[in-house]
């Protein structure tokens, strides 16, 4: 009789008493990742949203707005991100001056034979500049003085040299009232400070003269920086304008930065037919929430007003569209506050800025919760799975040692049996 091999036996029939349960763990390990993942993705798409949303909330005006200069070498129009200006307008300016710094020179001859200590002036306030030993000793003390924390005027220092001829350049900020006296030291004024001044209207009567002790006016136009390049007795026209095209576009992509999430969830709660798999979340409850929740502030009243009047709407097949003759009327007629609708206090944005804060909040929302669960499931698969690991060893081994002791009966009966055929007896 032959032997038979324990191992391979006990192998055989404690993976067959174990592999049902391992290929039902395995799978609901799968299912559960597959749905983590989906949720994951639901989330991602969510929070994208949330930051076009928030990025929306973030103006202080709903119409967008161009800015441009009749003359860009010599007035530029920037926005500053503080807000919009509400109006259309058009400024004319001419530039009388342009800001500057003051700028002294101080010959030098390095090395100094002895110390030279520079007193610098600046209205009520003063700084003392000292220098001595060669020109590398120069250069450290000019840095030094320069970021000095505490140094009373707004005056730097540096060196140039020409052919081995140094001269110390003495400089204040832009600005008349950054002018500066140097004593202790001779030195040549090769510019004064001064203010940059525009006028407001046609020169004469009537108009306004405006000073900046730097080119730029700030916030002249609300919402607007204008810069000074050059000087010019020409008149330069500065022109605030509602861009509507940018404004619908601005809605446009809100409107498909959602649609993007509905693709997104779509994805995952298809129902399902003879042509289609059914989603992971069909049906999920924590999906249809989150879409109703923030379905209804799309259908919601917003100070009196519905986004539907603006041609903000669902289409037949649940997807949000942008109905552009609607919303350019409602843009161009006034019939509807478009600032109260989208930005005002309780307006649309706020609602759905809240909402999805409320949804996405990192510990008490429901995606958090729903993450919590995921993680208490994972780990009671994998705790199923490492004590199934344990029974099939406990198995494996009490087969071994069953079939080796088959083995060691088998063998004994081989040898009783040799000694009849072999004439034993």
């Amino acid at each position: 009789m032959s032997t038979i091999d324990p191992t391979t036996i006990a192998n055989q029939l404690a993976t067959a008493e174990t592999q049902p349960f391992r290929a039902l763990y395995q799978r609901n390990l799968n299912d559960i990742l597959t749905e983590r993942n989906a949720v994951n993705e639901i989330e991602s798409s969510l929070k994208t949203f949330q930051d076009a949303v928030s990025q929306f909330k973030s103006q202080s005006n709903f119409q967008e707005q161009t800015a441009s200069s009749s003359d860009d070498s010599v007035l530029t129009v920037q926005r500053n991100g503080s807000t919009n200006s509400n109006f259309a307008t058009n400024l004319s300016f001419v530039v009388t001056s342009k800001a500057s710094s003051q700028q002294n020179l101080v010959s030098l001859t390095p090395p100094l034979a002895s110390s030279l200590s520079i007193n610098i002036q600046q209205d009520t306030s003063s700084d003392n500049l000292i220098l001595s030993g060669d020109i590398s000793n120069i250069l450290d003390q000019l840095a030094d003085f320069n970021n000095d924390q505490n140094k009373n005027t707004n005056v730097s220092a540096s060196i140039i040299s020409n052919n081995g001829n140094y001269q110390l350049i003495l400089e204040s900020e832009t600005g008349s009232a950054n002018n500066f006296t140097v004593n202790n030291a001779p030195s040549t004024e090769i510019q004064s400070a001064q203010d940059a001044s525009i006028q407001i209207g046609t020169p004469g009567a009537g108009a306004q003269l405006l000073t900046s002790s730097t080119n730029t006016f700030n916030n002249l136009v609300p919402g607007y920086d204008i810069t000074v390049e050059s000087i010019s007795s020409d008149p330069v026209d500065v022109t605030i304008a509602n861009d509507p095209d940018a404004t619908t576009q601005k809605v446009q992509d809100l409107v498909d930065s959602y649609n993007s999430v509905l693709q997104t969830i779509g994805q995952y709660t298809a129902t399902g037919n003879e042509n289609e798999r059914r989603g992971i979340l069909a049906g999920d409850s924590l999906v249809r929430n989150v879409t109703n929740q923030i379905n209804n502030i799309f259908r919601g009243s917003f100070n009196g007003e519905r986004l539907f009047n603006v041609g903000v709407e669902f289409d037949e097949k649940g997807s949000l569209s942008l109905n552009s003759a609607k919303f350019n009327d409602a843009l161009n007629n006034g019939n509807v506050d478009l600032d109260e609708l989208f930005l005002g206090p309780n307006s649309f944005i706020d609602s759905l800025d809240d909402t999805l804060n409320s949804l996405l909040s990192f510990n008490n929302s429901a995606f958090a919760s729903r993450k919590e669960f995921f993680r208490l499931t994972i780990e009671r698969i994998e705790d199923r799975q490492f004590r199934l690991e344990d029974t099939y060893n406990s198995l494996f081994d009490r087969y071994v040692v069953q079939f080796s002791q088959m083995n060691n009966i088998i063998n004994q009966m081989n040898q009783t049996s040799s000694l009849f055929t072999g004439g034993g007896f």
